[in-house]
């Protein structure tokens, strides 16, 4: 039965990108005009927490480290990236999305220190149009290329990571099936996976959305089986008060391990000036096996360091900085446990005078497995002032304890016992036209 239905979504897959290929080179054969809107982004940022020089990264206690203390980046450096993205729209309907990104890790390298100097791409295709089969009109999507931090209605394993990925979906008036391709994980972040295809339906009534879904789950050689598969559903709910409710349930079915499950639920909103988002989820120990690793890293598992550099075999760009701690190897980490996971995210401001604002950003992270008594919890923090000299110009000068973990193997970060100073300037200019 299982056989039976992989060929039949495998099918569906199929004839699905099929259609979305076929509706998306035809109306391009039959426009009369073509419309074209050319527009480019500039995104920079520079981040520096300053640190005596009396003492050394290793004098900095961290909370809940495998080694004790923190990692090097960027303290005493001004860690600064900048990424310059053209967005090519045909018709309203087609997106060619390119984009170049640069870094510069380290004050301690010096500029002209190639093994310092980072350059990756962004390259990501979207089309959207519709079709009609009879008096029925079908609405398609297929978005193909790098896929930066989106979820699909995911909040237990594929969120808050970049990855390449294809997802084609098909909409008959609020229902939709769609398929999601998603790409190496196991060299990429080191999760154990090498592959997952994703096969969904959805529907969507006014403020309301559920998900059904099935995945395939291509592992490699950590797990004893080389795949498996999930069963899931999603739902969701948007008010019109700014405020949005989530809940997922998951199972894992692996014929070596049995069946095990994940769930989980939150709520995120506005209210003035304050965002929220708060998360719970649980993890039987089951559904994580095989996933992380369990224990202290060694060097063949820090894939984002090269001896006493920044780079690695892997790349921790200095964007993910900025984001938060939730991720789905933060509980693949811990091996063999039952998770409970409590995630906290709150971003303030208040404006003090013209352009000054007082700012906080808190991110706490607290998990663990109740019945053994054992976990961590990781408090991040930021808070200071930001100074807004444009709408898409803004510094900040703050207390933090936030820092980059390249000693591990996914991309997260670690907080220090103590807070440090730290400063910042960040540019975020986006769809200048030129066409």
């Amino acid at each position: 039965m299982k056989r039976s239905l992989k060929l039949i979504l495998e099918k569906i897959a199929l004839f699905s990108f099929i259609i979305l290929t076929l509706a998306i080179i035809n109306p391009l054969k039959s426009q009369d005009s073509t419309r074209l809107v050319s527009t480019f982004s500039i995104e920079t940022k520079g981040a520096g927490i300053l640190v005596s020089y009396k003492e050394s990264r290793n004098d900095i206690e961290c909370i809940s480290c495998a080694f004790e203390t923190i990692s090097d980046n960027p303290i005493n450096h001004f860690a600064i990236y900048s990424g310059l993205t053209h967005k090519l729209t045909i018709n309203e309907k087609f997106i060619f999305e390119t984009g170049i990104f640069l870094e510069e890790r380290s004050f301690s390298g010096g500029s002209n220190t190639v093994s310092n100097w980072v350059v990756y791409p962004k390259i990501l295709l979207s089309g959207r149009d519709t079709f009609n089969i009879g008096k029925r009109e079908i609405e398609y999507k297929l978005m193909g290329g790098d896929f930066w931090n989106q979820d699909f209605d995911d909040m237990l394993r594929i969120h808050n990571l970049d990855y390449q990925g294809l997802n084609g979906e098909l909409t008959f008036r609020n229902n939709s099936i769609g398929f999601l391709i998603v790409g190496d994980l196991a060299t990429n972040v080191r999760l154990g996976l090498h592959q997952l295809h994703k096969y969904y339906i959805k529907r969507e009534v006014d403020q309301f959305s559920a998900t059904v879904f099935y995945s395939e789950n291509q592992l490699t050689s950590r797990h004893e089986l080389p795949q498996d598969y999930n069963i899931g559903s999603a739902l969701e709910y948007r008010n019109s008060k700014n405020i949005t409710l989530q809940s997922q349930i998951e199972l894992r079915f692996n014929d070596q391990i049995g069946t095990a499950f994940a769930t989980g639920i939150g709520i995120s909103g506005k209210v003035k000036s304050l965002k929220f988002a708060g998360k719970l989820k649980y993890y039987q120990s089951g559904f994580n096996l095989g996933y992380g690793i369990s224990t202290i890293p060694t060097v063949g598992d820090q894939p984002y360091r090269d001896s006493n550099l920044y780079v690695g075999e892997q790349l921790y760009p200095l964007k993910n900085f900025y984001r938060t701690y939730s991720q789905w190897g933060n509980y693949t980490q811990q091996q063999n446990r039952n998770l409970l996971g409590l995630e906290l995210n709150v971003l303030w401001e208040k404006n003090i005078k013209n352009n000054i604002y007082l700012f906080s950003d808190i991110d706490l992270n607290i998990i663990g497995d109740p019945q053994k008594k054992v976990g961590k919890t990781i408090p991040l923090y930021s808070i200071g002032l930001r100074n807004k000299y444009f709408n898409f110009l803004k510094t900040e000068f703050y207390l933090t304890n936030k820092f980059m973990n390249i000693d591990t193997f996914y991309q997260t970060f670690q907080a220090s016992k103590n807070p440090f100073f730290g400063g910042r300037i960040l540019l975020d200019l986006k769809d200048i036209k030129l066409l």
